[in-house]
């Protein structure tokens, strides 16, 4: 329900800013993890600044093995894109 307050894209609703883009990835299931492809191009062709969410920190450093999200973070931060995140993020 997007409507909770909880729902990831409300989430990301107080740190909009006029003329900023936000791409979401859901990577946590098989089934919303979107192609490696799809991945490179939002991290590292276009992503200025990653942010990523609390959580259990081993369960996301699995998955992000898993689907080769952790070397991608790796290339996008190599050429200056820039990681954040609270809690486990």
């Amino acid at each position: 329900n997007d409507e909770s307050p909880l729902s990831p894209l409300n989430m990301t609703g107080p740190t909009r800013v006029p003329r900023c883009q936000i791409e979401r990835l859901m990577v946590a299931k098989n089934a919303t993890a979107p192609s490696f492809p799809e991945m490179r191009r939002i991290i590292v062709e276009w992503a200025d600044l990653i942010v990523v969410s609390g959580g259990n920190s081993l369960f996301a450093m699995l998955r992000w093995r898993t689907t080769g999200l952790d070397q991608l973070i790796k290339e996008a931060a190599l050429k200056g894109t820039v990681l954040c995140g609270g809690s486990a993020g």
